[in-house]
């Protein structure tokens, strides 16, 4: 997208002009901006002295002038960036090509232009300016194709190569060696014995008894998903040499086969190389289904955007922080902003929950005072951090070699976890530089002219007497680069951005008394961890004040989602995934309870059952992100929390988890 400059120098003043597409009376968009983010108004004003502000716009315009009286005097057609060829012809080198024209390159393939004033870029070799498009033909028997070239068949189906030299392998009959479909929901059509490859979704129709063989190992993440057509007439044998199998049930080793009747489903993912979780099939969310009254109406809601908690029949209900201390957070457009005390962290993704942590670093904000070691460096302090104040430094070598800044600090012990991370942005274009962690050898990272946060974690051989901090890179190039907000802290992963000393942990109470229905009922929430901290760390708690009577939705040291229910001071139900919730990953987490069951479901899969449970009674407050002694504190984020009064529907819980 080119600015546009106007062929009349002498524009009347206190006008304006008006922007039509070229040739025609249709309205042209323009911007203030070239990355098309700020509109200008319809009428663009012309200043009184003749003056006009930023515009910018694809392709060719026709300009109309028109005075302070609104009179027309003057118009241009075309004007802009109009080129000569059209889309999809060869690419030109004097050519200026637009934000979205297509060329065809000199190696046959064809390609999209990334941004405007294009010129002089050979789209077969500068990758930053354009970006090939495929486009997918009609299978050929005769065509041998690559690996990844994707192909259309006649009922329609799309299919992608997954063998060099791919020809004469009819992709609606190959069993997945050959091909795969472009489309997950694709499924392969069997109807006799076959092979069971990963990441392919077999749909079998037997008329007599046919056997599914699965391999005698898969790779960790791999999906298996075999379904018999309730309008098959035999059982599908699906042969099992050497996996361990888990579901619900329990589990069954190697040499166990298992029977599949007309409608039933294998469906699993490899946690190993010979163990699969064993999940039930999950019917298709049906929106019409689903009661919208009971999904928009729960008795709690408490969620990351604007209302922060609603609950019916409550209106003094309120939301209480233990956090006596401010703390800081990054919203949706990676700018630095600071919670108030005992407010809450609202992030686009929910609320962030942290446990108590100490900054280690002395001084972790002024990298001018003398608890900072510094070697060969000049140092600027006053310049614009990325909380837009002046809380940044800049950082230079004062001559060739390397230069540092660090701090000798202490971790616990040997075999404590530490992690070191600094805000750093170039000064200029790119700039590589190095963090330093005793026990760690850092690689070079790599700074632009954008505020970035870089951390570095390792486990301590001696606990004692370390340096951190940051350096020159490798190779000890000059470095020139604006540094802000340091943390040194006992943790196997970075925590908040930017607190100066210790953070007081984020444990938000909110009151139910009165609004928690005992008899039936569900729970939903959508949750993750930042990363491991060797113990539990508390989702939610919900309790009468004691630990004799509570619900308790934690991710235990073994990194697995866990559910138990205490009742009387018994425990009632203990439920957990045989899955790890990983770090960085968002669950849709359910809990069905109705008299004496209590189903924990995770994504819309359900994971245990229990028809053995009392519930407890009495329960009047929910703690979020830490239990209700502050303890088993979380790192994390919690989104849409909800209570209803009835069980949720599968449908209903994944069109709540966005399925």
């Amino acid at each position: 997208m080119g600015r546009f400059v106007s062929p009349i120098t002498d524009m009347k003043s206190n006008g304006h002009l008006l922007f039509f597409k070229s040739g025609t009376n249709t309205a042209l968009e323009t911007f203030k901006d070239e990355l098309e983010q700020i509109n200008n108004p319809t009428n663009v004003p012309v200043g009184p002295n003749g003056n006009l502000g930023n515009v910018f716009f694809s392709g060719s315009a026709k300009v109309v002038y028109f005075d302070q009286f609104n009179v027309q005097y003057a118009e241009r057609d075309p004007v802009g960036g109009e080129k000569e060829l059209g889309d999809f012809s060869p690419w030109d080198s004097i050519v200026v090509y637009d934000k979205g024209d297509f060329v065809e390159g000199s190696d046959g393939n064809f390609y999209q232009s990334v941004g405007g004033g294009n010129v002089g870029n050979d789209p077969t070799l500068v990758d930053s300016a354009w970006k090939e498009i495929p486009f997918n033909g009609i299978y050929s028997a005769g065509v041998s194709y690559p690996i990844g070239e994707v192909a259309q068949t006649t009922d329609g189906g799309m299919w992608k190569s997954l063998t060099a030299n791919n020809l004469g392998n009819d992709p609606t009959t190959d069993d997945g060696t050959n091909w795969l479909p472009a489309s997950s929901k694709k499924w392969i059509p069997k109807s006799s014995s076959f092979n069971v490859n990963a990441s392919v979704n077999y749909l079998v129709t037997a008329a007599t008894a046919i056997n599914a063989t699965l391999k005698a190992s898969y790779s960790i993440g791999d999906p298996i998903l075999v379904k018999s057509d309730p309008s098959s007439v035999s059982n599908i044998t699906l042969v099992n040499s050497a996996l361990s199998i888990t579901n619900n049930e329990g589990t069954i080793t190697g040499g166990t086969n298992i029977t599949l009747k007309p409608g039933d489903v294998f469906k699993g993912v490899a946690t190993g190389s010979t163990t699969i979780a064993r999940f039930e099939e999950l019917p298709i969310v049906n929106i019409d289904n689903i009661d919208f009254s009971k999904l928009d109406n729960p008795l709690l809601h408490v969620y990351a955007k604007n209302d922060l908690v609603r609950v019916i029949n409550e209106p003094a209900t309120s939301l209480s922080s233990i956090r006596n201390t401010t703390a800081t957070s990054v919203d949706i457009n990676d700018v630095l902003r600071t919670a108030a005390v005992d407010f809450p962290r609202e992030e686009t993704t929910g609320w962030l929950f942290e446990g108590s942590v100490p900054n280690i670093f002395d001084f972790p904000d002024d990298f001018s005072n003398a608890a900072w070691a510094r070697v060969n460096e000049i140092l600027t302090p006053g310049v614009t951090g990325p909380d837009g104040l002046a809380s940044a430094f800049r950082f230079q070598n004062a001559a060739a070699g390397e230069a540092s800044i660090r701090q000798l600090q202490s971790l616990s012990g040997a075999g404590a976890d530490g992690t070191v991370s600094f805000w750093v942005r170039a000064t200029s274009g790119t700039q590589t530089f190095r963090l330093q962690t005793a026990g760690q050898s850092p690689t070079d990272e790599t700074a632009t002219e954008e505020w970035t946060r870089f951390s570095l974690s390792n486990t301590s051989a001696t606990g004692t007497n370390q340096n951190f901090g940051i350096r020159t890179d490798s190779s000890n190039n000059p470095i020139d680069v604006e540094i802000a907000f340091s943390r040194m802290e006992e943790l196997s992963f970075p925590s908040s951005v930017s607190e100066a000393s210790t953070r007081a942990a984020d444990n938000q109470s909110i009151p139910v008394e009165g609004n928690f229905r005992m008899s039936e009922g569900s729970i939903f929430l959508k949750a993750d961890v930042i990363g491991d901290t060797g113990a539990n760390q508390t989702i939610l708690d919900i309790h009468d004040g004691t630990t004799n009577n509570r619900i308790l939705l934690i991710r235990n040291p073994s990194e697995r989602i866990s559910l138990s229910i205490t009742a009387g001071g018994v425990l009632q139900a203990s439920l957990f995934t045989a899955f790890n919730m990983d770090a960085g990953t968002r669950y849709a987490i359910a809990v069905n309870y109705q008299e004496d069951n209590v189903e924990l479901l995770v994504d819309g899969v359900g994971i245990g059952v229990d028809t053995t449970v009392s519930m407890p009674i009495g329960l009047s407050t929910v703690n979020v992100g830490a239990n209700l002694n502050s303890a088993s504190q979380q790192f994390g984020r919690i989104a849409d929390l909800r209570f209803y009064k009835e069980n949720l529907t599968i449908d209903e819980i994944k069109y709540l988890g966005g399925q």
